[in-house]
């Protein structure tokens, strides 16, 4: 081989091996810098999110007020923010959006502000994949293709508070634009341009790194004119950061706290620490919300509550990688709930004073006032002492007054029972016709003798199954018509009918020509002791308890009462009553007591949350709250019934734990699927598991702690009052 040929063969080979090498190296460092950008787009979109999440919380407690409310306000705020924002690179945009029935529709893009935003996109399209993520509840970071079928570089997050999805991109063809330039350089000018590739690498980059730093310092100066203190936690290196605010709340100088993880653990009161890492894993584990309160210790040495929400980033295969969230000081607000919830156990103790103190009155009463009748009965009886017509009069006035005043007592005794939760529930199917019959055919006398028709409307021979009880159901219906009786005019009538309804109920009426209520009386209709309206041919009658056992009752058998009014006109009385064949509802019975106390009562409390989710007698708003309050009262007894357990030694605590923990973030996960989607049979899924699983819980797992329970009553006591005041 010549010279020249050897020349050309090792420069070839050295134009090679040096574009090998520049090649790997530029590849090695489009591939950082692409990292570098999803990281930082990521941050961003955190940053962009909790500015508009804490907005929005703003607005919506101090913006009620403003025209077409809150939201509006939070809009024209997110609006002027968004025209101020400076592009990310040549074609970088920030770009807010929410979901309409079927289609994704952009509401703010920047810059540019409304006028340049693009039209919607139907959520079946493969355009704007990341913006169909964040609404669909994802925050992360992809390559796809965006509402004009462009590929991007784009972070998404969702937007919670307001049901909007963020999203900020950069077209990928701008992130590999100076790579592939210096490529071409490298192939014409090989080594010579090697160290020219990456002086314009660095000159192609620093412009992106100097604007998304901008746009963090302006992320730290909102938010340091917020209330909230924000924290973001890097799970995988933990690393922490806490904002100027932050420290702030807690007495700190921002130089003062160590940017790790730790630094968050040690300020926690010692007591609420397992609990705090308890549902950040459970958050972590199955998504379940992390919203919660507890004590941080300030630098001065005071605990106050906080309250903190937050948040997991994950990446493309669902694992946590940053968890990011805020903390505030309730402390106030804590301090009122207490002094609440002193208020409401001094209010419950004098409620129950009050039953004990009627039944035991009743019972001290009802025994001499059997004598009293007992003996006004043997003087009317005597056969050998004839009462003169005057004391035939005085006894039969005595004996009226007496088994008047036994009524009003075993009525007290019925309602102090009710009230305590000791009335016995035996469920049977009751064929209502005929039930409702009989009540008619024993109230129609008390009618004819002021002139007052019954007319049943139902029909003979007519069928409607109830799941309820036969005597119980008999009292609510026999007290109903007596009181269409009792207020009703001279002449009138009272109408009787049911009908079905969609929700698997029978709802029957029963109306009445009488005085009718007054509007301002209507909110004491069911109130222990209440007349109702004071008519001069009615003010003797009625003792005001036996619309309360009627309230009491129906809605202790699965059901409600409630009434329709006009004075001068009449007043209809309807009950609502779960059919034989509806087995969404749950009837609290007494084979479903634990025989723990507090258990048996929460349980009742979730029973009665389950019902008025499955009833459908909520409103969609009214339904959020009851989900809510629902899944807050379960996670409190859980932690109840768990306190019980310690006390009692309870073997399978562990695994009864472990029960709860899979029960919340399945409820959870239902709740947040109906909310998104508002489908009837995802409500449908969430009652029925709900049913299924604390029907099951109850009569094969609860029921276990009973035995060890036994003789411990004071001790449970004082450890369920040690938990409510921690």
């Amino acid at each position: 081989m010549s010279f020249r040929k050897v020349n050309i063969t090792l420069i070839g080979i050295m134009v090679i091996i040096a574009m090998v090498i520049l090649a790997s190296t530029l590849t090695a460092l489009y591939q950082v810098a692409l990292d570098q950008s999803r990281e930082n787009l990521t941050r961003t979109a955190l940053s962009q999110t909790r500015l508009l999440e804490s907005v929005a919380l703003f607005d919506q407690e101090y913006s009620a007020d403003y025209p077409d409310g809150s939201l509006s306000a939070t809009f024209s705020q997110i609006n002027e923010a968004f025209n101020s924002l400076e592009k990310i690179g040549e074609t970088g945009e920030f770009l807010l959006a929410q979901k309409q029935g079927e289609n994704i529709n952009f509401l703010l893009i920047s810059p540019g502000g409304g006028e340049l935003v693009p039209r919607g996109v139907p959520s079946g399209s493969v355009l704007a994949e990341p913006m169909r993520r964040a609404l669909n509840g994802y925050g992360g970071v992809m390559i796809g293709k965006d509402y004009d079928g462009v590929e991007v570089l784009a972070a998404y997050q969702p937007v919670k508070t307001l049901n909007f999805g963020i999203v900020v991109k950069i077209d990928i063809a701008e992130v590999r634009a100076p790579f592939l330039e210096m490529g071409g350089f490298l192939i014409f000018f090989s080594m010579l341009l090697t160290g020219l590739g990456a002086a314009l690498f660095l000159r192609v980059n620093n412009p992106m790194i100097r604007r998304i730093k901008e746009s963090e310092q302006r992320y730290h100066r909102a938010v340091d004119g917020t209330n909230d203190g924000i924290w973001d936690w890097n799970i995988k290196t933990g690393d922490d950061y806490f904002s100027p605010r932050w420290a702030e709340i807690l007495g700190y100088d921002f130089s003062d706290l160590k940017p790790v993880v730790a630094t968050f653990t040690n300020i926690i009161h010692p007591d609420d620490r397992d609990l705090v890492w308890h549902h950040v894993n459970t958050h972590l584990e199955f998504k379940t919300p992390f919203d919660m309160e507890f004590r941080m210790r300030k630098k001065d040495g005071e605990y106050i509550w906080v309250q903190s929400r937050g948040r997991a980033s994950r990446d493309e295969f669902g694992q946590p990688t940053y968890m990011a969230g805020s903390i505030i000081d309730i402390t106030d607000r804590r301090l009122y709930e207490d002094n609440l919830r002193v208020a409401k156990k001094e209010a419950n103790q004098a409620s129950k004073a009050k039953s004990e103190f009627l039944a035991s009155m009743s019972h001290e009463l009802r025994t001499p006032l059997n004598a009293v009748l007992g003996f006004g009965q043997m003087l009317l009886l005597n056969s050998e002492e004839t009462l003169s017509k005057t004391q035939s009069e005085y006894v039969e006035n005595i004996l009226t007054g007496g088994n008047y005043l036994l009524k009003l007592i075993n009525e007290i005794l019925d309602l102090s029972q009710i009230e305590a939760d000791q009335a016995a529930i035996f469920l049977e199917e009751v064929d209502a016709v005929e039930t409702i019959q009989n009540c008619i055919t024993q109230v129609q006398p008390l009618g004819e003798e002021r002139g007052i028709k019954v007319i049943n409307q139902i029909k003979a021979g007519a069928k409607a199954l109830l799941r309820t009880d036969q005597l119980r159901f008999e009292q609510i219906i026999i007290n109903l018509l007596s009181n269409a009786v009792k207020y009703n005019n001279d002449g009138g009538t009272i109408i009787v009918s049911y009908q079905e309804t969609k929700e698997g109920f029978l709802r029957i009426l029963i109306a009445d020509t009488g005085i009718g209520i007054a509007e301002q009386d209507y909110v004491n209709v069911f109130n222990m002791f209440q007349r109702l309206g004071s008519h001069s041919a009615i003010t003797r009658e009625g003792n005001g308890i036996g619309l309360a056992i009627c309230k009491l009752l129906t809605e202790q058998m699965g059901g409600r009462i409630d009434f329709e009014s006009e004075e001068g006109v009449g007043t209809t009385f309807w009950i609502e009553l779960p059919l034989a064949s509806n087995d969404m509802i749950l009837i609290w019975s007494d084979n479903l007591r634990v025989g723990v106390d507090p258990i048996d009562k929460d349980h009742q409390v979730i029973i009665f949350l389950i019902n008025k989710i499955s009833s459908g007698f909520c409103q969609e708003a009214e339904l959020n709250n009851v989900i809510i309050e629902l899944i807050e009262y379960t996670e409190y007894h859980f932690r109840r019934e768990e306190t019980i357990m310690e006390v009692c030694d309870f073997p399978k605590l562990i695994e009864h734990q472990e029960y709860h923990q899979k029960l919340v973030a399945q409820v959870h996960e239902l709740a947040r699927d109906w909310r998104e989607n508002k489908d009837p049979e995802m409500r449908y899924r969430l009652c029925r598991f709900l049913r299924d699983w604390w029907i099951g819980h109850i009569l094969n797992v609860d029921v276990e702690i009973a035995q060890f329970a036994t003789g411990k009553t004071q001790e449970i006591r004082q450890a369920l009052n040690n938990l409510e005041n921690n």
